[in-house]
């Protein structure tokens, strides 16, 4: 057989055999194979959307204390909204700016029965708060408070800690006392920057803590040590009423 015709011979036969190998090692599905393989997506899918679903849940807020009361202006704008919508006018947006603008021009005289009205209904939101953080146990109060706190990082406005005002308040450190002391006491002020006293307590926040730390820093240790003993003494009376508070939610 010449070259040609065995070429012509040998690549059929080869052609055969290729498709005789794809055909036996190729795997074949079923369409019942296709719909388990579908069924099987979608329940993964649902899954993990539940799971998605119970992250998103374990930060949210459970608690819904008593509203915030509303503050004079508020009060006005509501008052301003509630006369646009009976002449059908809902547009926020203008209505807003318009009732600024109205309020702006009221008379101190004018204002006082919205700043009457919002101090009535700041009393009594108050006593509604106080009552319905001592219906909570302590326990709740402080889970609900850390759930907040992430959901602030999280980047989620106006969420609030939730705020005892009878809780016992964590008192300043030496070094922030102080301060106070700085800013409160003006014999004090006068001691430590003599005759620079008025000028630091007319400077910025920025400068009056750089310059407060400095003359922290030249401070005797007796001076220093003075208000390290107070700090201790706040603290321990502060961790005895924190104690006394959370007992008081048993």
């Amino acid at each position: 057989m010449s070259v040609i015709g065995r070429i012509t011979h040998t690549f059929p036969l080869r052609a055969q055999v290729q498709a005789r190998f794809v055909s036996r090692s190729a795997p074949v599905f079923s369409t019942k194979t296709q719909d388990a393989e579908k069924e099987k997506a979608r329940k993964q899918l649902e899954k993990e959307k539940e799971k998605a679903k119970k992250a998103k849940d374990a930060v949210k807020t459970k608690l819904s204390p008593p509203k915030q009361a509303p503050t004079a202006w508020q009060l006005f704008f509501i008052e301003e909204l509630d006369k646009a919508r009976q002449q059908g006018k809902i547009e926020i947006g203008v209505i807003s700016h318009s009732a600024s603008e109205l309020y702006k021009k009221l008379t101190d005289a004018e204002k006082m029965p919205y700043v009457e009205h919002s101090k009535e209904l700041r009393a009594k939101q108050a006593k509604e708060f106080a009552e319905y953080i001592k219906s909570l146990p302590y326990d709740v109060l402080k889970k609900e408070n850390s759930l907040r706190t992430k959901l602030r990082k999280q980047g989620k406005k106006g969420v609030q800690k939730i705020r005892d005002p009878n809780a016992p308040k964590r008192p300043l450190t030496a070094y922030f006392a102080y301060l106070k002391d700085l800013r409160d006491k003006e014999d004090f002020r006068q001691s430590i920057f003599g005759n620079d006293a008025t000028g630091w307590l007319q400077s910025s926040i920025i400068d009056q803590s750089r310059a407060a730390s400095d003359k922290w820093k030249a401070l005797s240790e007796d001076v220093k040590q003075t208000y390290k003993d107070k700090a201790t003494e706040a603290k321990k009376k502060y961790e005895d009423a924190k104690i006394e508070y959370q007992n008081s939610f048993l």
